[in-house]
């Protein structure tokens, strides 16, 4: 009988304690004082830890890898697309510094 106990926790119990909710993480970090650039930096590299499983409760999709249907924009006078796109390594990524704009937030 533990053993079904173990096998629901795990299944069922364990991923709903295990992800982290970022606006959450966002307002903890600035309602405890931190600087805002601070707060930002903090909860992005705690997000890193979801983005290969995403957080379906909050439905916030895989995003290492994550597959993007077009990718266009324009440069100079050269306009460039890239369909069906494959990205991989953004939780590896390196955040050097956060610079949030509070007069430019939408």
């Amino acid at each position: 009988m533990h053993r079904v106990g173990f096998y629901f926790f795990i299944s069922f119990i364990w991923p709903l304690l295990s992800y982290r909710d970022p606006g959450k993480d966002m307002m903890e970090c600035v309602d405890s004082g931190e600087d805002l650039n601070v707060c930002a930096k903090q909860t992005l590299e705690h997000f890193r830890d979801t983005m290969e499983t995403g957080v379906p409760e909050l439905q916030l999709p895989i995003l290492d890898p994550i597959h993007l249907k077009l990718i266009d924009f324009k440069f100079y006078n050269l306009t460039t697309e890239f369909i069906d796109v494959d990205l991989f390594g953004f939780k590896i990524f390196r955040l050097k510094s956060s610079n949030v704009d509070k007069k430019k937030r939408l």
